[in-house]
């Protein structure tokens, strides 16, 4: 009859510690996206900085986005340079459909300094980026607006356009050039 009890009791403590609340879900940022939180005073008027950090909606009402002129295509292996000196080169031709800006898009990329060191890499898991100012690095989006789905481009960007004189202590450096390799899978609708 004791083991009775204690196995009785014992069920009864389980089903007790079964009916908890579980525990809260935190959400996160999409994988692979890299959140650089910046202080409200160090903003200014251009908004987060940082590749993957994405504006919430509900924390208040966002301007209208100034759209991005599209970066005209190249064959591959041909180099063309922005005006603000965002430089890029096809590596893989995509198909005819064209990124445009305000669009989210899928991109898998890879993100080294000028010495080669790998900053940030997202190639297994294409990673979502919803392409407006404020939003994203200025020279990121100027790179990608225009490419196409399926399109592999290599894109130079100059620290002005990047993360400039601040740098991303401590893998980006103050006035360091990004460069990326960057392919876009998927318009996501």
């Amino acid at each position: 009859m004791r083991r009775c009890y204690w196995l009785w009791s014992g069920m009864l403590g389980l089903a007790i510690v079964g009916c908890e609340e579980p525990p809260q879900v935190v959400q996160t940022n999409p994988p692979g996206a890299i959140v650089n939180k910046i202080p409200e005073s160090e903003k200014g008027d251009k908004g987060p900085q940082a590749i993957g950090e994405q504006h919430d909606p509900k924390a208040s009402p966002q301007p209208e986005p100034t759209p991005i002129k599209p970066a005209p295509p190249t064959a591959p292996g041909e180099s063309k340079e922005l005006e603000g000196g965002v430089k890029y080169e096809t590596l893989k031709a995509g198909n005819n459909v064209e990124v445009k800006s305000g669009q989210t898009v899928l991109v898998k990329y890879t993100g080294t300094l000028d010495d080669g060191k790998v900053f940030d890499s997202r190639t297994d898991t294409p990673v979502p980026f919803i392409l407006n100012y404020g939003q994203l690095v200025p020279g990121f989006l100027e790179g990608v607006v225009g490419m196409h789905v399926g399109e592999k481009r290599k894109i130079f960007i100059p620290s002005k356009l990047a993360y400039g004189e601040r740098g991303k202590p401590p893998v980006v450096p103050g006035n360091a050039n990004l460069n990326f390799e960057v392919e876009v899978v998927s318009i996501s609708q």
